[in-house]
């Protein structure tokens, strides 16, 4: 009886010598890339007011809010009795001084053959000469007013100067409209900008991370950073970063800007507590070592920038004790 209660005896002193056992798998097997987001809106890089550039009342307003419009599309049409009037008027003015023109040119002409011939004066061929001279003056400013009454007929025309949607209507048909008065809100299509605020400890990873896109619906576009501001914003410590898509996103639309960590994680459960340390098991040598991870926060995925073919110890980690394994120092 003696010798069976020893048996059991040494048995259980060796059991409880023996290290437990366990598995292992390598860091890659375990490691994953937490995503990040911020929230993201779509915003018009280019964003027009359109004004008229003449006083007129605004006869019709073909444009619809939300309408699609090709560059030269008409926008708005405006009254134009009183620029045709104008117009008609200085082309008739130029009419006129060009025929004074043609006629003193006739004169001058006639004056230099009688003044060779000495039936004139010198005197009276300069007249001549002068008043040739001022009808072609004035037949230049003539022709000056009627392209510029030209100009202010095509102003009462207001075209999209590109490609855009309408955004807004700012004045309604019948309404007089002033020069510099904005009548239009249009939004360039091709110039579209995916904005995000980014909180500045996290502008390193973003530059770094191979996977950008903004999320939306369900709908995934892949984005790309275009530049990223160099001023932080006070309170929130955020900088703003500007994204580019390479499909066409819709302006004013919100979503989420995701990026994945190129750091590999080790999931929170592995990370655990012992003599107040927080640490990791590891096998090196073929032995279970605890390698402490003095910045882990417990109930948190924990970064690491060991290599990928480091053995951690999985299954039967929890049984692990320093006692029955050394420290890593």
């Amino acid at each position: 009886m003696r010798k069976l209660i020893l048996l059991l005896s040494v048995a259980t002193t060796i059991a409880a010598n023996a290290a437990p056992a366990y598995t292992v798998k390598t860091l890659a097997q375990l490691a994953i890339y937490p995503q990040s987001s911020a929230a993201a809106q779509v915003v018009p890089d280019n964003e027009s007011r359109i004004a008229a550039e003449v006083t007129a009342r605004i006869e019709s307003i073909p444009a619809r809010v939300g309408q699609s419009v090709r560059k030269g599309d008409v926008l708005v049409k405006m009254d134009q009795r009183q620029y045709k009037l104008a117009l008609e008027q200085a082309n008739n003015q130029v009419e006129l001084l060009s025929n004074r023109y043609k006629l003193a040119q006739s004169q001058f002409e006639s004056a230099k053959a009688l003044h060779a011939s000495q039936f004139i004066s010198a005197q009276l061929l300069d007249q001549r000469r002068t008043e040739l001279a001022v009808v072609d003056s004035e037949l230049k400013i003539a022709r000056s007013a009627a392209a510029q009454a030209r100009l202010a007929l095509d102003k009462t025309i207001l075209r999209a100067p590109f490609a855009g949607s309408v955004k807004d209507r700012l004045v309604g048909e019948g309404e007089l409209a002033a020069p510099g008065q904005p009548i239009i809100a249009l939004v360039e299509f091709a110039r579209n900008e995916l904005r995000a605020r980014v909180s500045n400890r996290d502008i390193a990873e973003l530059k770094a991370a191979k996977a950008l896109s903004f999320q939306q619906g369900g709908q995934v576009h892949p984005v790309k950073i275009v530049r990223i501001s160099p001023a932080v914003e006070p309170r929130a410590q955020t900088r703003e970063v500007i994204f580019k898509a390479d499909t066409e996103l819709v302006s004013g639309s919100t979503g989420e800007l995701v990026w994945a960590s190129i750091k590999p994680y080790l999931p929170a459960a592995y990370l655990q507590q012992r003599d107040r340390q927080s640490g990791i098991w590891v096998e090196e040598g073929g032995k279970p070592v605890f390698k402490p991870v003095p910045d882990a926060q417990a109930g948190r995925p924990v970064p690491l920038s060991w290599p990928l073919d480091t053995v951690i110890i999985d299954e039967g980690r929890f049984a692990l004790t320093k006692p029955s394994a050394r420290a890593a120092q």
